[in-house]
Parts: structure tokens; C-alpha cells; sequence
């Protein structure tokens, strides 16, 4: 990869104009090595400092090594993750200033978990510049671990859609979050997904949260295909042609983030959702027409031959 193949240490990375050609917009980042560190080390323990002075510089390059040590790493996963021929050069529409403010808050980040998120959302934004949502860098500084877990519950509380016309046209079906709290709300407190996380996750900014009367998605049929984890039914009986979709919608921010955090299954989760349109009296029915095409990550609904 670019920073083990090109760096190596910072004798050689002497020699990094390759370096940073390829790593461009983040070559300060995975340009700075132990080595750099050692030889400041070094340099405070010959100089005229006094005994007192010499402590508190060599506490403050630890301190500087372990950020710089969260920084490298962040800036090799969005290297390493980013699709290929993304554009990490100076010539990258990547804002510097958002750069700066993303890197900055990056250097307090050690745990490997929450690295990996930050270096996707940072190789997403080289992917598509301009495209993280103005909060992403004060929401991935202030969700706890916790939260984190919470909404990477909510995030595999998924399904997938489709009007049956649709599937005349071959269209995508649409992936949406769906949270049937309402009707199941002991069982997700059981889960670990508690009234008061939910609600601190909104004030966060990466969903919102209604408890009464939910969300619904418009639909000009009362036919829909809906795909449960991997059972494809047929959902009838809602009226107006207003669907009921849980009480959790996630805001453009929560979209991003919920692309770069793996989900599992939700234990129950069919359960929750038969429960939940029980009390719409929608049908949740089997069907033998229609399966699951999957090309490219694309989920498509299409007949049975």
C-alpha cells in the first residue's frame, strides 16, 4: 500500500516526492514516523534544557507521537479503503479547511473500531468532495461508544422496497431503516436500544425520533414487495397510500454514517415487524413470483421465470 510501501521510515521518506504524489492532500499525515519522534527525543536530551524542562518536553512529545500516531493511521484506512484512482492529490476538490478541522479532531482518536469509521467517512469525502454533511465532523467527536453501538443497532434494522410496477422497469429497490418501536419497545430496550439513547442520538444529529405517529413512505400502489432480512413478502391493506415505516428516520448525516458502520442481524427482528403491522392491519404475505437479483450491490426485485 502507499504508506508501507513508500514511507518505510522517515530516513527514507527523506526521499518522498513519490510519497507525495500518491498520497497527496494526506501526505503530512502518513509521512510522520516514530523515527521523526525519536530524533526530537534525542534533541531535547542534548540541549542546556534544565533537568525540570527536559521532563515536561519529553511528556509533551509522547503526548504529540500518540497523535500523530491516530492521524497516520486514520489517513491509511481512508487510503487503503477509498476506491481506486481516487484522487488524494493537491488537485482534489477536498476542501484544505475541512481537511484541517477533520484531522485535527482525528489526532484524539485511538480506538481501532472508531478509527476505521473515521478513515471511511475521510475516503468517502476524497471519493465525493463536498458531500459529508457540514455536522459529520462534530457528531464522529462527540458520539460515545455506546451511542455508536446504539445506532449501529438502529442501522441493521434495515429493509429493503418496491412497488410491483417497479419491478416491470427493473428499478432499484430502496433500502430505508426501518424501527418498529412502537409496538416493540421493551423487546428493544431488551436489545440494548433505550427511549433516552434514541432521544440523545436526535440531539446528536443522526436521526429523528417520533414516537407517535411514526413515518410512512408514499406510495401510489397498496401492493408493496419488502424484503425482511433475506424473506421477500408481499405487504397489503395500508391506506391512502401512506406505508408505515417505524418511528426512526436518519438524517443525511445518519445516511453516511450508517454506509461505513457493519451491521449484523437484529435477533427477532421479522417479529418486531409483524408485530408492529398488526396494529396498522397490514399483511405480511408469502409470494412465489418474485426473488432477489443481486448484481454489483445493486438489490433488485425480479419475476420468477
Amino acid at each position: 500500500m502507499c504508506i508501507d510501501k513508500v514511507i518505510g521510515t522517515v530516513e527514507k521518506a527523506v526521499d518522498s516526492e513519490n510519497t507525495a504524489k500518491m498520497c497527496g492532500m494526506l501526505f503530512p499525515y502518513v509521512a510522520l514516523k516514530k523515527r521523526a519522534v525519536d530524533m526530537y527525543v534525542e534533541e531535547i536530551e542534548k540541549s542546556n534544557l534544565s533537568m525540570e524542562a527536559k521532563i515536561y518536553c519529553l511528556s509533551n512529545a509522547k503526548k504529540m507521537f500518540k497523535r500523530m500516531k491516530n492521524q497516520y493511521e486514520i489517513a491509511e484506512i481512508a487510503i487503503n479503503n477509498a476506491v481506486p484512482e481516487t484522487d488524494f492529490s493537491e488537485n482534489s476538490k477536498v476542501n484544505e479547511e475541512w481537511l484541517d478541522r477533520f484531522m485535527d479532531s482525528a489526532k484524539f482518536v485511538s480506538r481501532e473500531d472508531v478509527q476505521i469509521i473515521w478513515g471511511k467517512i475521510l475516503a468517502r469525502e476524497f471519493e465525493n468532495p463536498g458531500e459529508t454533511p457540514p455536522n459529520m465532523i462534530r457528531i464522529l467527536a462527540e458520539i460515545t461508544p455506546e451511542l455508536a453501538l446504539t445506532f449501529k443497532k438502529i442501522c441493521s434494522m434495515t429493509v429493503f422496497l418496491s412497488e410491483i410496477r417497479n419491478i416491470e422497469e427493473t428499478s432499484e429497490a430502496l433500502k430505508t431503516v426501518f424501527v418498529p418501536y412502537n409496538k416493540n419497545r421493551e423487546y428493544l430496550s431488551e436489545q440494548g436500544i433505550q427511549f433516552s439513547q434514541l432521544k440523545e442520538l436526535e440531539t446528536l444529529g443522526l436521526l429523528r425520533f417520533e414516537t407517535v405517529a411514526g413515518y410512512v413512505l408514499t406510495f401510489s400502489e397498496n401492493n408493496v414487495l419488502m424484503l425482511i432480512n433475506d424473506q421477500l413478502k408481499i405487504v397489503s391493506g395500508y391506506k391512502t397510500n401512506q406505508f408505515p415505516i417505524g418511528n426512526i428516520m436518519l438524517t443525511e448525516a445518519g445516511k453516511v454514517l450508517s454506509e461505513v458502520i457493519p451491521t449484523e442481524k437484529m435477533p427477532g427482528y421479522y417479529d418486531m415487524i409483524t408485530k408492529y403491522f398488526d396494529f396498522y392491519d397490514l399483511k405480511i404475505e408469502n409470494q412465489s413470483q418474485y426473488k432477489v437479483d443481486l448484481r454489483d450491490g445493486v438489490i433488485k426485485f425480479v419475476k420468477n421465470n
